[in-house]
């Protein structure tokens, strides 16, 4: 099934390794809500850490952003297993939406928490990665044409608005820099709480 997300999105710059067996362990009780959730560890084992589409998305170690992420009020919490990053910094993780442990997508910049899915063979055949998608459900409108301005983004930045939404920042595309993520991440939780 990899395979198909290659033939999809291109061949992405493997970044490192992801331990999917400390990912099964130390996640089970989120990974065991999904039937196919072994398509998800598939992806990462895979992959591991690796950018696509010149960072539009790009699959993180859960390890290195539960925390950092679990400081933002919306989701401190919740029990959460982020596997994926936007251009922008934004998140798909596996978490609680409407008291349900669902697929689901994170907006650093406004704190907008949505569902996405229950399944990840729909959301890697179709969902992830896709333009249309990600302009009507997960930011797109902004990130595509950030990444065509600012061009690709490592695994370590994110595009982010100067300053931020939340220290009343303007949501406009000339507003917008390429940040160190775990910064940005430290600065909009502590913004926001």
């Amino acid at each position: 099934m990899p395979e198909n997300l290659i033939k999809r999105l291109g061949t992405p710059e493997i970044v490192g390794k992801i331990d999917v067996t400390v990912i099964k362990t130390k996640y089970e009780a989120l990974l065991n809500h999904f039937e196919d959730s072994t398509i998800l560890l598939d992806h990462l084992a895979y992959f591991g850490e690796a950018i696509f589409k010149n960072g539009i998305v790009a699959f993180v170690n859960p390890t290195d952003y539960e925390d950092l992420l679990n400081g933002f009020p919306k989701l401190r919490q919740q029990s959460i297993m982020p596997f994926a990053k936007t251009a922008m910094g934004n998140f798909y993780l596996i978490g609680e939406v409407d008291d349900e442990i669902c697929l689901a997508f994170y907006n650093i910049h406004t704190e907008e928490y949505s569902y996405v899915d229950y399944e990840f063979s729909l959301f890697f055949q179709t969902l992830f990665a896709n333009k249309l998608h990600m302009e009507n459900e997960a930011y797109g409108h902004f990130e595509f044409p950030a990444v065509e301005q600012f061009g690709a983004v490592a695994l370590d930045e994110c595009l982010a608005f100067v300053p931020a939404l939340v220290l009343d920042g303007e949501e406009n595309i000339n507003n917008i820099q390429k940040v160190n993520l775990k910064e940005q991440l430290r600065l909009l939780a502590q913004a926001f709480s």
